[in-house]
């Protein structure tokens, strides 16, 4: 649920952002005018992000949520773009940098199509840290 006033006042949703992080940036926006946001743990909706499957790494169990290298171009430019953003409100740009490294170790060590989910990863960092937010032609055809 969303408080139209409250909505109206940070300028609505980002559609820049596109597939991910909308809300995240949504309430950040909210956050610094002020306003509160409150969570629901459960409201009878259930989405699935990727296709989970657990690997075994040394003696530690890792989850991976298998999403494609159109959507890891996403994930990564997005998330980038809401820390320089909003900086200590969200994550700080170090913070999500250091993140952004850990997902990419898990991209070597586990997933399948890494080439096309690495260029996508590296390119979604670059274009959140410079706040590029046009589409991009190579995107098209990795869904």
């Amino acid at each position: 649920m969303v408080n139209l006033k409250a909505w109206k006042e940070v300028g609505g949703f980002d559609e820049s952002l596109f597939i991910d992080a909308v809300d995240n940036d949504f309430c950040a926006a909210l956050m610094r005018k002020g306003y509160f946001n409150y969570q629901i743990n459960f409201v009878g909706f259930i989405q699935e992000i990727g296709h989970a499957t657990k690997h075994h790494f040394i003696y530690k169990d890792v989850y991976t949520l298998n999403h494609s290298a159109f959507c890891r171009y996403y994930i990564a430019r997005n998330n980038m773009l809401i820390a320089r953003r909003y900086g200590a409100e969200t994550n700080s740009v170090l913070r999500e940098l250091m993140y952004r490294c850990r997902e990419i170790i898990i991209i070597i060590l586990f997933k399948k199509n890494k080439m096309a989910k690495l260029n996508n990863y590296f390119r979604g960092i670059i274009d959140g840290m410079t706040k590029n937010t046009v589409r991009r032609n190579y995107l098209k055809n990795l869904r």
